[in-house]
């Protein structure tokens, strides 16, 4: 789950942010639910909100270092029969990160990944560590908690030969039983394909930063359109990009409207 300034509404109204929290399914980037965020409020009770509405018995949601709250925990474990893992633990929790930075990780199970992109090449440690027993209460004390996670990133910049190591922790209700460091590095690599596959689509193909509409209910409906869109798109194994999609139905207005009106062919 994470948060979207709507820009462009942002801009026409009188409290300047117009957010919606969107909780979109990793593996398959479709959006499962989408809500505005109060324009007294923030993201952190909309979480709690949004996953009230979902069925998330026996998933996993993963969420930024805004949502290292006991409320938001107690919620999603509880009430949603859900697990959560934060993938951050930053200074707005600085009695969590303190004993994280404190904690001995060495003899963890460790991973490693090795990627090559965007002019950079990047490695990526990651060692978790079983903090369930009662000798670690009080300790990084997130409701539920039961590992605590260290991520090293190091990273290399091909052309200027610059390097920089950045260290970060993170937080799960997953014993080791039910995720292993592995797993639990690809959820915390996956978390950010909201990112990569719902709100850069929007803001770039569907042009949303710059569309203008900002009167009651529009913006929301506007991006509940586009998610829907996506999603579908999403759906079908013959087009690797929405830009494809959206010109092979441009084209083909008839088979638009019959992925919308038609029953899936079994």
């Amino acid at each position: 789950m994470d948060g979207k300034d709507v820009r462009g509404a942002s801009k026409q109204t009188e409290q300047g942010r117009r957010m919606l929290l969107a909780a979109v399914e990793q593996v398959s980037g479709v959006v499962l639910g989408q809500l505005e965020i109060a324009s007294k409020s923030n993201e952190i009770p909309a979480v709690r909100d949004l996953a009230r509405q979902l069925e998330l018995a026996g998933r996993v949601v993963t969420g930024d270092a805004l949502h290292a709250q006991q409320e938001t925990a107690r919620c999603l474990l509880e009430e949603c029969s859900a697990d959560y893992l934060i993938t951050a633990i930053k200074d707005n929790q600085p009695t969590m990160l303190r004993d994280l930075q404190e904690m001995d990780f060495s003899a963890c199970p460790q991973v490693e990944t090795l990627d090559k992109a965007h002019g950079r090449i990047e490695r990526r440690r990651y060692w978790s560590k079983d903090i369930s027993a009662e000798e670690w209460n009080g300790y990084a004390a997130l409701y539920g908690r039961q590992q605590a996670i260290r991520v090293e990133r190091q990273r290399l910049h091909v052309k200027s030969g610059k390097t920089s190591l950045e260290v970060s922790y993170a937080l799960t209700s997953l014993s080791p039983a039910q995720a292993t460091a592995e797993q639990l590095a690809a959820l915390l690599r996956n978390h950010w394909e909201i990112e990569n596959r719902l709100h850069y689509v929007r803001d770039f193909t569907y042009d949303e930063d710059r569309c203008r509409v900002y009167v009651r209910d529009l913006p929301r409906n506007l991006a509940c359109l586009t998610n829907m869109a996506i999603s579908i798109i999403r759906g079908l194994p013959h087009f690797r990009y929405v830009p494809e999609a959206n010109r092979h139905f441009a084209a083909r207005p008839q088979e638009a409207l019959d992925l919308l009106l038609k029953p899936p062919s079994p």
